[in-house]
């Protein structure tokens, strides 16, 4: 079985990740435009587990209660997706904020972009 077929049956949740666009400036005057931003319907992953330790870089009060929510997307390559972007699962409303940057490695073929978000519920 190709490795397309093996990752499309990995990525199975219906997902809207939503990026916004870079601001443009109209040529006749000169003002700024801010373009509505980009929605793209995908199948995707979610997935608690995070791409990398976060817990050797979070540092707790004693008695804190603290909950930490790193969570792992991943979605198909030719996704525009950047840290700026948000993904949601309308199944269940659930919304989450990339962090950092997505992955990029250009050296080999890809078959999926990986990215470590946040629930935004969670940022306060």
């Amino acid at each position: 079985m190709p490795p397309s077929a093996n990752i499309r049956r990995v990525l199975t949740h219906p997902l809207v990740v939503t990026t916004p666009l870079p601001a443009t400036t109209d040529p006749q005057t000169g003002r700024t435009v801010t373009p509505a931003p980009r929605s793209e319907s995908v199948h995707g992953r979610v997935s608690q587990a995070p791409v990398a330790n976060v817990s050797a870089a979070t540092e707790n009060n004693i008695g804190q209660a603290t909950t930490i929510s790193a969570w792992t997307v991943l979605l198909p390559v030719g996704t525009t997706v950047t840290s700026q972007s948000t993904v949601e699962h309308p199944a269940t409303g659930r919304k989450w904020q990339i962090e950092g940057n997505p992955t990029g490695r250009p050296d080999h073929d890809p078959v999926f972009i990986a990215a470590a978000m946040r629930l935004i519920s969670d940022m306060q």
